[in-house]
């Protein structure tokens, strides 16, 4: 479900990229501003396609090389086998929430500069704080899943 939401969510990002592209070439004045606005655009979608397909790669990476796959202040490979069957269902739940975090608030970051550019073009919205509240995100997920894991691994 998370990673059905994080996929909507980066479509939505897609589609208002796309449709505020006449509206911002109307207003711009220059073509190299509008270009630019269009070209910052697009990077940032592409930022944060690029997030959320790795963070939906690593249960891949953990399944054939848990060496490779370092949470917090454990490695996967700190796992025996048996425990590592129990830990991988949820690193899979903890990266679908660090994808969704990262394209709904990624998503609410280009949603701001858009209604800023279409709006004002000299305001700039605090997109510091979005980033602010990614990297909190980030943490508090990490933490609560590594614990999480610690738990799991412990039972059985």
């Amino acid at each position: 479900m998370k990673r059905l939401l994080a996929c909507a969510f980066l479509l939505y990002s897609f589609f208002e990229i796309r449709n505020a592209q006449p509206s911002l070439s109307a207003q711009v004045s220059s073509v190299g501003a509008s270009a630019g606005a269009s070209l910052s655009l697009w990077i940032s979608f592409g930022v944060e396609l690029f997030v959320c397909c790795t963070f939906l790669l690593v249960p891949l990476v953990a399944r054939s090389m848990p060496e490779a796959v370092h949470f917090g202040w454990r490695r996967l490979s700190d796992y025996s086998p048996r425990q590592l069957e129990r830990v991988i269902p949820v690193l899979v739940s903890m990266t679908g929430m660090m994808t969704l975090a990262t394209s709904l608030l990624l998503g609410i970051g280009i949603h701001m500069r858009i209604r800023s550019a279409l709006n004002d073009i000299h305001a700039h919205p605090p997109i510091l704080l979005v980033y602010g509240a990614l990297l909190v995100s980030f943490i508090l997920i990490t933490y609560y899943y590594g614990e999480r894991m610690d738990e799991v691994a412990g039972e059985g």
